[in-house]
């Protein structure tokens, strides 16, 4: 990590943003999966986070899919072709065409909402001390990806 970033000696602020990088890594099968609406890969991803992670990781997964929730809801709002969207949107071309576009669409403006509110009661339900907010979120977004 040193070597990568050029330094010498690592201080914690660096080696805590290379964890993070990590975790949010290991995230992006979970956002693939209910981008594509596919609930076997959706169910695998869930399982690899929920075993892979120390701490509970509801509001990890909360506040990650609701960056990428809240910005299919964004596309499913803008009329206009590709270029002007991704433009209006800071997005990489390609990257919206390819990722964020098809997802978009898959779930349309109501699927979105639909997932917003899923991940506002998960993150309530958390920060209210449920009983098991990991298994509640995994529920709901299987059930929410189940439906056409």
């Amino acid at each position: 990590l040193a070597d990568a970033d050029g330094v010498d000696d690592l201080d914690p602020i660096r080696i805590k943003g290379a964890l993070a990088e990590l975790s949010e890594a290991a995230l992006g099968p979970v956002e693939d999966a209910l981008g594509a609406k596919d609930i076997k890969g959706l169910t695998r991803a869930l399982a690899r986070v929920g075993k892979t992670h120390k701490d509970d990781p509801t509001i990890r997964v909360v506040r990650m899919l609701g960056r990428t929730v809240r910005l299919w809801y964004q596309v499913m709002s803008l009329p206009g072709d590709p270029a002007q969207v991704a433009g209006e949107l800071g997005l990489n071309l390609y990257r919206f065409k390819t990722f964020i576009r098809p997802a978009a669409q898959r779930w349309g403006q109501d699927g979105a909402r639909k997932l917003i509110d899923i991940l506002a009661v998960s993150e309530r339900g958390l920060l209210e001390g449920n009983l098991d907010p990991w298994t509640a979120l995994s529920a709901r977004l299987l059930e929410a990806c189940s439906q056409r």
